[in-house]
């Protein structure tokens, strides 16, 4: 009896053993199959040797007929050479290299992948991350687009027009404006505090600032009184009228905008 229960034990270490490498096995499959983003293992000549089930999603092929694929064929046209230039720094060079490319399909918008690679020390092979990265593409041609647009409303207004950021910097301003400003330089960037207070004295100044501050903490917009003053640069004597409103800049920030109009002319009359 001691003889069997020893020749159990002896029998229980090795198969507690692979036990636990097969759990260990399947948990790393797992992880590497599942794993939100694709991972590919690459030969020197671009060939797929192994793609996890994430990769296979994103490149809208099924695994097995992934494997010995040349992977550049997996991307639009126009990126294939940029892609054969990529790998041969990956395999140049010992560190992480990045890029972006499209790949190919018949979508009208092209899916747009984000790479990440690295060259195996014990092969002639490579492994790399692919990350969508479509929607922040997308994300950010549509805010550079509505940057265009509101940079091209402001610089074509038939007023003055200035816009005070989140920062309570002067952001944008319109040729009328740059004219008005045109003793404050630099103009863009400024803290609006200090470019107001070169303009106008400090009494005037703190009105303005004070204004344009509630405007954007509060989103209430503002139409000034008349407004009749000896300016603090020039010394001349103007007039002027100003509404401001809070809005949201193409960033996502609020900001203030003025529309003013230099009516001196019109109250000489």
């Amino acid at each position: 009896e001691v003889q069997q229960i020893e020749l159990a034990m002896k029998h229980v270490g090795p198969r507690n053993a692979r036990d636990g490498a097969e759990r260990i096995l399947v948990s790393y499959t797992d992880l590497y199959d599942f794993a939100p983003v694709g991972y590919f293992t690459l030969a020197a000549d671009g060939g797929i040797r192994l793609a996890n089930l994430t990769g296979s999603i994103l490149v809208g092929i099924e695994r097995s007929k992934l494997i010995g694929q040349p992977f550049g064929l997996l991307l639009s046209g126009g990126d294939r050479s940029r892609f054969r230039d990529f790998l041969q720094q990956v395999f140049a060079d010992e560190g992480t290299q990045f890029a972006e490319f499209e790949l190919a399909g018949r979508n009208p918008l092209p899916r747009v992948v984000n790479i990440e690679a690295q060259r195996l020390h014990h092969g002639p092979e490579c492994n790399f991350m692919m990350v969508d990265v479509t929607a922040r593409k997308r994300a950010e041609e549509v805010a550079h687009r509505s940057e265009m647009l509101f940079a091209a409303l402001v610089s074509q207004a038939p007023t003055g027009v200035y816009v005070v950021d989140s920062e309570f910097r002067l952001q944008q301003a319109n040729p009328i404006a740059m004219r008005i400003f045109a003793n404050v330089y630099p103009l863009i960037g400024q803290d609006f505090s200090e470019v107001i207070r070169k303009v106008w004295p400090r009494r005037i100044a703190d009105q303005i600032v004070g204004q344009f501050r509630r405007t954007l903490e509060s989103g209430e917009s503002f139409q000034s009184p008349p407004f009749n003053e000896r300016r603090r640069d020039t010394g001349l004597k103007e007039d002027y009228e100003w509404p401001v409103q809070r809005v949201t800049l193409p960033a996502g920030e609020h900001g203030v905008v003025c529309f003013f109009s230099n009516i001196t002319e019109r109250g000489r009359e």
